[in-house]
Order: C-alpha cells, then structure tokens, then sequence
C-alpha cells in the first residue's frame, strides 16, 4: 500500500501544482461546477439532485463531493472545486498504481503509470481544476479494475473494492461504456466454473 499512497499524493500535489502555477487557483469556477453543483449544493433539499443527469449522463461522484461547498463560505467554493478535483485525480493515480502491482510490472513503471493520469499535457487547468471533469479520470480507475489480473488471483476483498469503483464510475461517466470490452474480457478470462468478470484469473 505504501507505493500506490505514495504515488497518490505526488499525483495530487503535481495537479494541484499545475493549477496554482497557472495563476488561476481559487479564481476560477469551471462548468458545471458552478452552474449545477454549487447551486445544488446550497438548496435545501440538494440531497434530491445526487442522481440528476446533466445532458442525460450522471455526475454522481462530482455531486456528492461537491456537497460540502453548502456549507463553506461561498468566496472559498473554487479553491474547494479545485482541491476536490486534484484530490480524485490523486485516488485515480492511487488506484491505477495499486492495481498496476497485480501485472508483472516493476514499481517505477507501476508508479510511473499511475502518475500519467495527471502529467499528460493535455490536462490543463480546467481540466485539473474541475469537479465534472474528474469523470475522465475516473474512467482509468474503471478500466483497471476490469482488466483480469495477470500475476495473481483475485481476492474477495479486491472483488468488492472492484465492484464499487465500477459501480460508481458508471453512474459518473458515460465513458464506462467503451469498456465494454474490457468487461468482456474480464469474463471470459475468468476461470471454467468461476465465471464472474469480478473474479478472474488468466489460465496459463
């Protein structure tokens, strides 16, 4: 756990570190942060929009993680949007490391995959710096988690931590979708008479 943690942080901070080098930390409020998740997040009744879809997909994890911008002073809602969004990015990088340890990789390319998620040029500020686009992030953690695992089997726990990424990657991004076939994949790797796309192990 100490190497995916790890990785983690560095992915946070490396994201939180491009915003404020921008010059645009804490002043900016991206998309749908502002226009959907802020005004959710302070009417009363905001609970009721968790699963209100924008452009007919959900944003279910960004809604819930937005929550908290009802509470805190309205001035100080950006700078959260922005921590919020690189702290994901940092869960994402955290996961994809974790799991990336269950193929015959290394810890630096283990690592180094992680971190791709936020050192890519093409996620800029807006990118790093907003809620709603944590769902392209996200969709790596969902990736990973369907991928069979190549170097060892799957435990019950690592089943149920896969379900539950997946479970809500799906309800955040519609492009869980083009992971179709990597579901697949995961299923029909799964051993005879084990056939469970959470539960599988490449036959040697």
């Amino acid at each position: 756990w100490i190497l995916p943690v790890a990785v983690g942080l560095i992915a946070a901070a490396i994201a939180l570190a491009r915003i404020t080098t921008s010059g645009k930390f804490g002043k900016v409020m991206w998309a749908e942060d502002g226009y959907h998740f802020l005004s959710c997040a302070v009417d009363p009744g905001g609970l009721s929009c968790i699963f209100e879809p924008i452009e007919s997909y959900l944003l279910v994890v960004p809604r819930i993680v937005s929550m908290p911008m009802g509470v805190i002073d309205i001035s100080n809602s950006a700078a959260w949007a922005e921590v919020v969004s690189c702290t994901l990015a940092g869960i994402t990088a955290a996961f994809v490391t974790w799991r990336a340890r269950t193929f015959p990789f290394g810890p630096w390319v283990s690592g180094a995959t992680g971190l791709s998620i936020v050192m890519l040029a093409i996620f800029g500020a807006e990118v790093l710096g907003s809620i709603a686009n944590a769902q392209w992030f996200l969709v790596a953690i969902a990736l990973w988690a369907l991928l069979p695992k190549l170097a060892s089997k799957s435990s019950d726990g690592t089943a149920i931590v896969d379900t539950i990424a997946v479970l809500l990657v799906g309800l955040t991004s519609p492009g869980t979708f083009c992971l179709a076939p990597f579901a697949l994949w995961r299923y029909f790797a799964s051993k005879p008479g084990s056939r469970s796309i959470f539960r599988p192990t490449l036959q040697q």
